[in-house]
């Protein structure tokens, strides 16, 4: 609670703010984006892999059926700055981790989310 709580404390204020107050309220969501991965068992995840599962939970859960296919993965804005074989292997990674389980390899791959892997 305590986090939705500081999101939206900061989501209700202007983005006009002075820079200071807008890196501020940066480096405070990102202590509690730390804190959270932390709780979450994910901290040592690569930045690639965390911006993976990221894209990976809002492609599914959009879908409420948790799951997925890798060319959603491929076309998600959270993920267009990494190249294709980083996003593979960084799926790869999170299928080794267990966050993620293939339901059909392949060309057209397709995976399923596992949400009680830690």
């Amino acid at each position: 609670m305590a986090v939705r709580s500081c999101l939206s404390q900061w989501a209700a204020r202007p983005l006009n703010m002075p820079r200071i107050k807008l890196f501020l309220a940066m480096s405070q969501l990102r202590s509690v984006l730390h804190t959270l991965e932390i709780e979450l068992g994910i901290e040592d995840l690569s930045k690639a892999e965390l911006d993976v599962l990221s894209a990976v939970l809002q492609i599914s859960n959009g879908n409420n059926s948790y799951e997925f296919a890798a060319s959603q993965v491929l076309e998600h804005p959270l993920v267009n700055h990494l190249g294709r074989s980083t996003i593979y292997r960084s799926i790869t990674a999170l299928e080794e981790r267990g966050f993620v389980t293939v339901s059909k390899r392949g060309y057209n791959a397709e995976y399923h989310v596992n949400l009680s892997a830690s």
